[in-house]
């Protein structure tokens, strides 16, 4: 083996990664099966509770994201409770493992792997239920869909903001859910001063006695050669909301799991 070979084996090897993904599926199925388990029988509940208004809406489209969003982001903020407790946190350090590996082990349980569970338990679960309510009741909601596009779009949500609660299950030692809840809270609430502070700025500066001296031609579209050409602020506020898309779809996860890995390489140091 060169000395190549080596250095790429010290971070990533695929028998020692497939040992390890073995390891934590197996240690985490049982609290993953249990907390779904508790969820479905609140939604079994749920779902008799509201047949009366089966045509009315799809129970699936609100219970399902709430499945996935509420189940997932605490399921992810307890991917490294070993980590974080002292009974197991040197033996889960002291284990034949690059970080490399750790984090990529609990990143694809918690993000792809809780995906696809949830989606094909929820599925058995939306079959049970309907049979039950079709012999009982004689009418009941609709089978779950998983490929309807609401669903889609719910999970590539899930897929880039399950990055958020990973980085707060390395980052913070205990209660990491309620802890990222709560700095999410405070980074909003930082943002909403700061526009607040740079509206009353442009409101001070662009104003005398009350009154607004402001060109408001940069609300109105021109028009140029019998073609309309939209304002510079709607174009102002197109770049940006573009750019917010490109950074939230593009760039967000990538960058959190960056930083997820270089804390659990100083954690484990």
């Amino acid at each position: 083996m060169s000395r190549k070979q080596m250095r790429i084996n010290e971070f990533f090897g695929i028998k020692r990664f497939y040992l390890l993904l073995k390891r934590d599926v197996f240690i985490q199925y049982k609290t993953y099966l249990t907390g779904l388990g508790a969820i479905f029988c609140i939604l079994f509940i749920v779902n008799i509770a509201s047949i009366a208004s089966y045509n009315v809406w799809n129970f699936n489209l609100v219970f399902y994201p709430l499945t996935l969003f509420i189940g997932g982001f605490v399921f992810t903020s307890l991917c490294f409770i070993e980590l974080n407790q002292a009974q197991s946190r040197i033996f889960y350090i002291s284990l034949p493992a690059s970080s490399l590996e750790k984090l990529l082990s609990k990143l694809l349980i918690t993000n792809i792997g809780y995906v696809t569970v949830s989606s094909i338990l929820y599925f058995i679960f939306s079959v049970i239920v309907f049979l039950f309510n079709s012999v009982i009741f004689g009418f009941a909601h609709e089978i779950f869909n998983p490929f309807h596009p609401v669903i889609l779009n719910c999970i590539r949500i899930y897929l880039i903001t399950h990055s958020i609660f990973f980085l707060g299950a390395v980052f913070f030692r205990k209660n990491a859910f309620l802890k990222t809840i709560v700095s999410l809270f405070v980074i909003a609430l930082v943002y909403a001063v700061y526009i607040l502070g740079i509206s009353s700025l442009m409101y001070i500066f662009s104003s005398f006695s009350r009154h607004i001296y402001f060109s408001f031609d940069l609300f109105k579209n021109f028009s140029q050669n019998g073609i309309v050409y939209p304002s510079v602020v709607r174009v102002i506020a197109g770049i940006l909301l573009y750019t917010i898309r490109i950074l939230f779809w593009f760039f967000l996860a990538p960058l959190l799991w960056i930083i997820s890995y270089f804390r659990l390489k100083e954690i484990e140091v």
